[in-house]
């Protein structure tokens, strides 16, 4: 190339380029429609990029999907519904269970499930010591449990509780040990219960003694400490759903009724609102109005918070852009709160409230975590704001300013969200936590060192998806022959459509796919863990789907929901009381070792609480 002149070289390369161009020229002209398509759309795609270019086809190709998968999902449901309700017409067991159906008391209910236990020849199960636990753990805890008490030695009696004291020693809290049967569930594992539940109010006795005479022994002192922290507390959380929420009503009566509530709570959207009810009410006060239901049906009947038409709900909407006013809900949150503050509630009744609620996205505050809301956190924010926080679903709430009392009892923002000049209090406000945080159980055990979780979910788009292949407490598979519901085939693709329509959820949500609607990205909406150890899912009525959004217009069809609904929340009291019944002999121990010793520890305190406002 050296020998050769420029004028040589930049003919060569001109020569070079025209081939290139030739061949391009070509190539075009050569390739079919679909080739040449393709590439303009990579060449399109390269310039104006690719998300804009490709994002609307593929949610068409995610909803497509999606839409499959959901219709094949109701057609498997449809089947497996007809096959039990023909199961129970052929073998004759209608009438027992119309006898479930109307029972007027939990007492009245397990004699009948009983019944129905003996028909099906499921109480034979209940003898036998085959399952998903250890029988010879359990058998062998409650021999040294019978052995310590009978020669008075609290050290042993002690040292031999310590271990049971977790989440399932031995799997007597697994979950298929209460699907088998209608009521109940293994004798040996009803014993052990007891016996666990005897020995702490042996070692409550006896730490009672003790402090009346020589003091409370260094080694009681210390298995409290350890106790509490490794069995944790019970909590139960309310789920939103928007009106549907009136099934959560039922469950609480029925809990009021056989004294089985839990001490730690966490409600968000419509869950929000029933548990500012029952935060601010001694038990007896709450059974009552839930007995009663005259004042529950002034605030929830057709002159309670979402009054109105549909249509003029949508005329609305387009008018200003959203349907109520918060001035509209206040009057009615007034009587569930009593317009109390956190502070005021907790010093009334000592339950342990927790309200989640999601900062508005706008600019630097989408950087905002969510916001978990009780006594240690926001003691002096009122309960009227949290709620509305709570519940402000996007198209019918606006977002709100979280409000706190003042020593005067005055009222002003709650001003912690401010957390620099540019970011003022307008631009966080509150929104529905059920967007993103609906039940926040892992939040709530950190904070609040809960071990075990209830769940009562009646978010619509949530409930009609928990299947339960394997039967839940008090309602085993139809055919007891079978351990799953439908048959292995159907129980299949019901969880292969379910599981693969999250799949392309998730997948929608880490990509940032859908676009964002009335400034919400409904993917998280989903995508949640909404599950907990015993999750509680009424039978809703397809009617109640529909009305989401309505006022209860009948008092009977009212009363008919939570009854119905208390009726479903008795099969699981058998596994609810065996954790509780341990859990509150733990905490009356906890309490006379406190009482009795002369200088309490913090470590005395019978649950440690961690700090902190905001969920990860």
């Amino acid at each position: 190339s050296s020998h050769l002149s420029v004028g040589d070289l930049l003919a060569q390369r001109s020569g070079m380029f025209q081939n290139a161009t030739d061949t391009l020229i070509r190539y075009v002209s050569e390739a079919s429609t679909l080739e040449y398509s393709v590439a303009l759309l990579f060449v399109i795609g390269f310039v104006v990029g690719s998300r804009h270019l490709y994002r609307v086809p593929l949610i068409l190709i995610v909803f497509l999907i999606l839409g499959f998968n959901f219709l094949l999902y109701v057609i498997v449901r449809l089947i497996v519904r007809g096959t039990e309700l023909v199961s129970t017409l052929l073998f004759s067991r209608e009438a027992s269970r119309n006898k479930l159906r109307s029972a007027n008391s939990y007492s009245e209910w397990c004699t009948y499930a009983k019944e129905l236990d003996c028909l099906e020849r499921r109480h034979h199960w209940k003898e036998t010591e085959t399952g998903d636990f250890h029988p010879s753990v359990l058998r062998f805890a409650i021999d040294k449990f019978m052995k310590a008490r009978a020669a008075g030695d609290t050290v042993a009696l002690a040292t031999a509780i310590l271990p049971c004291l977790t989440k399932n020693f031995g799997g007597h809290m697994n979950l298929s040990m209460y699907n088998m049967t209608n009521c109940g569930t293994k004798v040996l594992i009803e014993d052990f219960v007891d016996q666990l539940e005897a020995s702490l109010k042996y070692l409550t006795d006896a730490a009672r003694e003790q402090a009346d005479s020589e003091g409370i022994s260094s080694h009681l002192e210390s298995f409290v400490d350890r106790a509490v922290t490794s069995y944790g507390r019970t909590a139960l959380f309310l789920s939103g759903g928007s009106s549907i929420g009136f099934y959560h009503e039922g469950l609480l009566r029925a809990l009021l009724s056989e004294d089985l509530m839990p001490n730690v709570f966490c409600g968000t959207s419509f869950g929000a609102v029933i548990l500012s009810f029952l935060a601010t009410r001694t038990n007896a006060e709450a059974l009552e109005e839930l007995t009663k239901l005259q004042d529950l049906w002034i605030q929830q009947g057709p002159k309670g918070a979402l009054p109105g038409s549909k249509l003029w709900k949508i005329c609305m909407i387009f008018r200003r852009g959203y349907v109520y006013g918060l001035e509209e809900c206040q009057e009615h949150l007034e009587w569930f709160t009593l317009n109390m503050t956190f502070q005021e509630a907790f010093e009334k009744t000592g339950r342990v409230i927790n309200i989640t609620c999601t900062p508005a996205r706008r600019r630097k505050a989408d950087g905002l975590p969510k916001v978990l809301l009780n006594h240690i956190t926001t003691p002096q924010v009122t309960l009227i704001s949290a709620v509305l926080a709570s519940c402000c679903v996007p198209i019918l709430f606006q977002p709100v300013l979280l409000m706190e009392r003042r020593a005067d009892g005055t009222l002003r923002p709650y001003s912690l969200f401010k957390h620099d000049e540019e970011t003022t209090l307008e631009e966080v406000r509150m929104r529905d936590g059920s967007f993103e945080c609906d039940t926040p159980v892992k939040a709530v055990a950190e904070f609040w060192n809960t071990h075990f979780s209830i769940v009562s979910q009646v978010n619509p788009h949530i409930a009609p998806f928990f299947y339960n292949s394997n039967g839940i407490p008090g309602r085993p598979v139809r055919f007891p022959w079978r351990k799953i519901r439908g048959g292995f085939l159907l129980s299949f693709i019901e969880c292969w459509c379910k599981e693969d329509m999250l799949k392309l959820l998730r997948i929608v949500r880490e990509v940032g796919l859908l676009f964002r609607i009335f400034g919400v990205d409904w993917s998280h909406v989903w995508t949640q863990q909404e599950w907990g150890d015993v999750n509680i899912v009424p039978d809703i009525r397809l009617r109640h789907y529909l009305g989401v959004a309505d006022n209860s217009q009948d008092r009977d069809d009212m009363a008919d929901i939570i009854k119905r609904s208390e009726r479903h929340a008795w099969r699981y009291f058998s596994i609810i009381s065996h954790r509780l019944r341990v859990e509150r002999a733990l905490t009356e121990l906890a309490a006379a070792v406190s009482k009795g010793s002369p200088s309490p520890s913090p470590g005395n305190f019978p649950f440690r609480v961690s700090s902190g406002l905001h969920l990860s």
